[in-house]
């Protein structure tokens, strides 16, 4: 479902036009009655921006969530990174904390491409982001262009993510490398 507030400017275009429409009737006939209109349609085009910007979707907040959680990470704050993970996912929060301790990402990260489909009624949601850094890892420093997807799903406490898949940055198809980490963090540290 898309929500009125999530593209405030078709809103914004019909009050300008309907502002200038009005206008126009004014400049020919100088009617009180036209002028207000007018005014009247530009104060609905800023309340329509306003309303906007105080507004926060659902899919809005999942985007905010990811740019977070990634800032977390890169901080190296290990709680924080956590706290946008559902405690019911605790493979996904052994992954975060895993990749804590083999990498450290450098200040050039940029999130970029960042999309999110809400499912399930608007208590789930499916993301897609693109994450590219410089990381400190075991074998020494490179330069890496990732792409992720994440499940998160609305908890009393807000978006939390219950699944991360690394996909291929080019074509989009899932990694294994992030499976065979999981499989070892569930090996190790049993439920």
């Amino acid at each position: 479902m898309m929500w009125p507030t999530d593209n405030p400017w078709p809103a914004f275009a019909v009050c300008l036009l309907a502002s200038v429409a009005l206008f126009m009737f004014w400049s020919q006939q100088r009617q009180l009655k036209w002028i207000l209109g007018a005014v009247t349609c530009l104060l609905l085009a800023g309340a329509s921006l306003a309303i906007d910007a105080m507004v926060i979707t659902p899919r809005e907040q999942v985007a905010q969530n990811i740019y977070a959680m990634t800032q977390a990470f890169q901080k190296r704050d290990l709680d924080k990174t956590l706290s946008y993970i559902s405690k019911s996912s605790w493979d996904v929060q052994l992954l975060a904390a895993e990749g804590y301790n083999l990498v450290k990402v450098h200040d050039d990260m940029r999130v970029t491409d960042v999309q999110v489909e809400m499912i399930a009624k608007d208590q789930r949601a499916r993301s897609r982001f693109r994450v590219n850094a410089t990381l400190d890892n075991p074998v020494g420093t490179s330069r890496v262009s990732t792409m992720w997807e994440a499940k998160w799903q609305n908890e009393p406490e807000g978006w939390k993510m219950i699944e991360i898949v690394a996909l291929d940055p080019i074509t989009g198809e899932p990694q294994g490398f992030l499976e065979a980490h999981r499989d070892r963090v569930r090996r190790l540290y049993p439920k």
